[in-house]
């Protein structure tokens, strides 16, 4: 029989297997860079005022409002992917919308890379650092990890690869509710999203008085 181990043994023995981060990650998400599919280098400010989630099928309802999906195709669980990049996109391609258009149109794609050990992309690495497990581990446990990123940049939530992307949606629109309604949208504004506001409302009001 096989023992399960605990999260901050698989961290453990990601390391063992892939080394450490070599690289310190970053402390602004805009900052982080990785290449293109087709090997163009770019900064992730590219999407800056786009609310953004790491691969998941939600861009057809969302993407008018804001939403992009940035792709980090990855070998690192179980060798699923080991396809070449004109393969990847080729396979994305079967997915397609209403419009008839594949994921290889809508989505971003980026260079395969490592999102764990030594080689680790410094997009990941930022990510990883700002929302860690409840646990306080920080790898990524298998493929389709997801990461919500707000506009300013700032990393929302982490969703495991179990997750559903229905899972994710209520996060989905409380972001992109706070964005269009920073742009004097008329969209209904969501609880999570007033909730936000206020948030952001009560820390401005305390940095004018530290000030």
């Amino acid at each position: 029989m096989f023992k399960r181990i605990s999260k901050t043994a698989q961290d453990g023995l990601t390391r063992t297997i892939f080394g450490k981060e070599a690289t310190t990650p970053k402390e602004d998400f805009y900052t982080t860079e990785h290449n293109l599919i087709d090997g163009t280098k770019t900064s992730m400010a590219s999407y800056k005022y786009s609310v953004l989630i790491v691969l998941v099928e939600l861009y057809d309802k969302y993407h008018e409002r804001g939403l992009e999906i940035l792709a980090f195709p990855c070998n690192q669980f179980g060798a699923q992917e080991p396809k070449s990049h004109e393969e990847i996109l080729q396979f994305a391609a079967k997915y397609q919308g209403a419009d008839g258009k594949g994921a290889n149109e809508k989505f971003v794609f980026f260079e395969k890379s490592d999102v764990n050990g030594s080689k680790t992309n410094e997009v990941f690495s930022f990510l990883k650092k700002k929302l860690p497990w409840e646990d306080g581990t920080k790898d990524v446990r298998w493929n389709f990890g997801k990461f919500l990123v707000s506009r300013e940049g700032l990393p929302h939530k982490r969703f495991g690869s179990k997750e559903a992307p229905r899972d994710m949606e209520n996060d989905i629109v409380a972001l992109l509710d706070r964005l269009q309604s920073g742009r004097g949208s008329s969209v209904e504004v969501s609880p999570d999203a007033v909730k936000l506001q206020e948030e952001i409302k009560v820390e401005e009001k305390v940095e004018e008085k530290e000030e």
